[in-house]
């Protein structure tokens, strides 16, 4: 047989070579990826029995075939690698599409977790808000409840000052009210004293206060420290935080003054200003109506030309002090007076005239007596002073004190009166014991016709000192 065909020992060694070395890659191929190793085990098989074929038919070229057998095997082995490479891809990219969609997720559940985050800070935001205004509405309630149950304009201006204090954390707090040019405080809170600003007053257009008044529009200061103008109260507070003035207004006409001051650390706001405007007009409406009932009762007290007293009040004042007399065992006096020819100035000068007398003689008895004394005008030109804690000579020289005073008096037809001067006559009593109002004023009415008698521009004690 030909060398070729038949193979020397080399050549047979080589080919044994390169099949071992084939068989070596296709174990190792096997061992290395299972699925590749049945693969080729199946191809060999295939290669195998087309090559016993081939032996039984005792072709020559049974060894080339059993080269390609090895050579199927490893092409086998392969294209079992690539397929289980595309299927390590597969698997590599179904993981990376894994962990995207994980990754992604985790960033919706984020998103998620800081939406509802922020839904709940903007739901606790709202809450408070909506806790503030109804604090807000309750105190302007507050406000006009207790401008409706109480007709007194000093209750309800302390009642004002003591909720919105506390209720809107200012430091101090005072409302005055418009008196002419002049703004005098009424009610204040939050000071160390407010005895020491009570009453007190400043002009309009002077300092903040004024300035709001004169102006008509709300003055806010963020840093009073910083405003020259600022009064700080007459030195009753620090000059430092914030302060605003607010002016209190009904249907145009100024009625008073809001001031309200808060420390440095809890400055006022815009949102706070605007309330505080809001809620002046409710005060206004509050503090007007206590102006008109104020002004409704005055006039069912007090004398409409004179503005002192009338016979209502001084019977409740009377009635009054006759009980505190029983209650504590101190005395009380009464003195009747009456303008002398009172009529003869009337029908000589006019009632003009004669209003202006009586005008300025109620205007000279309530100057002369002390505040916790009543002077009233019970009747034309007679006049009735109530003197709480004096006995009849205390009351005489006060009398005495009040006619030198009316006798000073110059108005027109005054000197043309038949003493040549106006003049009063005074009668005084002191109340007894267990002694009504009626029988008091009756003995004080007595001793002025005694006075008369005797020839007016006198005192006269009923009874007399020797009786």
């Amino acid at each position: 047989m030909d060398e070729r065909g038949a193979g020397g020992p080399g050549e047979r060694q080589g080919r044994a070579g390169s099949h071992a070395t084939r068989e070596g890659l296709a174990r190792s191929l096997a061992r290395t990826v299972p699925l590749a190793s049945a693969l080729g085990a199946a191809l060999g098989s295939a290669l195998a029995a087309l090559v016993v074929h081939a032996l039984s038919l005792a072709v020559p070229l049974a060894p080339v075939l059993v080269t390609w057998a090895g050579i199927g095997a490893a092409i086998a082995g392969a294209l079992a690698v690539r397929r289980a490479t595309r299927r390590f891809d597969a698997v590599a990219r179904f993981l990376e599409m894994r962990i995207a969609a994980t990754s992604s997720q985790a960033r919706r559940e984020q998103d998620a977790t800081r939406r509802e985050r922020k839904l709940a800070a903007d739901l606790a935001r709202k809450t408070e808000e909506l806790e503030a205004r109804l604090r807000e509405r309750a105190l302007l309630f507050e406000v006009l409840r207790e401008s409706a149950s109480s007709h007194d304009l000093d209750s309800v201006l302390r009642a004002l000052v003591d909720r919105l204090g506390p209720a809107l954390r200012f430091r101090e707090v005072a409302v005055l009210i418009q008196q002419g040019e002049r703004l005098a405080i009424r009610a204040a809170w939050g000071f160390t004293d407010p005895s020491t600003v009570l009453g007190r007053t400043i002009r309009v257009g002077e300092g903040l206060s004024g300035e709001a008044a004169a102006k008509g529009e709300s003055v806010v200061v963020p840093d009073v420290a910083a405003a020259p103008e600022y009064l700080a109260f007459w030195g009753e507070v620090p000059r430092t935080g914030s302060f605003m003035s607010v002016p209190i207004q009904v249907k145009g006409a100024m009625i008073g003054v809001l001031a309200l001051t808060r420390p440095p650390t809890d400055p006022l706001t815009e949102e706070e200003t605007r309330y505080v405007e809001a809620l002046a007009d409710q005060v206004a409406l509050a503090i007007h109506n206590a102006q008109l009932f104020e002004e409704l009762e005055a006039r069912s007290t007090h004398d409409a030309l004179t503005g002192i007293a009338n016979r209502r009040l001084f019977e409740e004042r009377l009635a009054k002090a006759l009980a505190d007399s029983r209650r504590f065992g101190h005395a009380v006096s009464l003195l009747a007076i009456d303008v002398d020819h009172f009529k003869k100035l009337n029908d000589r000068c006019g009632h003009p005239a004669g209003d202006a007398v009586l005008v300025e003689v109620a205007r000279v008895l309530a100057r002369g007596v002390r505040e916790v004394d009543t002077v009233a005008r019970v009747g034309g030109e007679e006049f009735l002073v109530v003197l709480a804690g004096a006995d009849e000579h205390e009351a005489a020289k006060v009398g005495d004190k009040l006619r030198a005073a009316v006798a000073a008096i110059e108005l027109p037809g005054t000197k043309d009166q038949p003493l040549g001067r106006l003049s009063i006559s005074v009668g005084v009593a002191k109340a007894r014991e267990g002694e009504t109002a009626e029988a008091l004023v009756a003995r004080a009415d007595s001793a002025l016709y005694d006075a008369k008698r005797k020839g007016r521009n006198r005192v006269s004690t009923w009874p007399p000192p020797s009786a």
